[in-house]
């Protein structure tokens, strides 16, 4: 189990048009990007969180934790996945500090 999980029928039918999405452990979460972009019937803009290595200071920037984590920290895989299952959405993947209005 991940912290990264979701109870599909509490968030079914949501809509939101911007979806903050963790996607580091994705994995472990039987076909997580599709049921989660699914259930919120795929959002026009979509936000990953959460995503980075947080071990490394604010001042540089942000980097995904691939080389530890392999593909499960590997955003641009996490990205494809969108683009394959939504590619009416839009990914946004912000600097730290970096604003975001849509």
């Amino acid at each position: 189990m991940s912290s990264a999980n979701f109870v599909e029928r509490a968030i079914a039918g949501l809509e939101p048009d911007v979806a903050l999405l963790a996607p580091l452990s994705r994995k472990q979460v039987h076909d997580f990007t599709p049921r989660l972009l699914r259930a919120l019937t795929y959002p026009r803009v979509i936000l990953p969180t959460h995503w980075d290595n947080w071990e490394r200071p604010l001042t540089e920037p942000p980097q995904d934790p691939r080389a530890v984590l392999g593909d499960d920290g590997n955003l641009d895989v996490f990205v494809r996945e969108v683009k394959e299952v939504s590619p009416e959405s839009q990914v946004v993947v912000l600097k730290y500090f970096e604003t975001f209005a849509p």
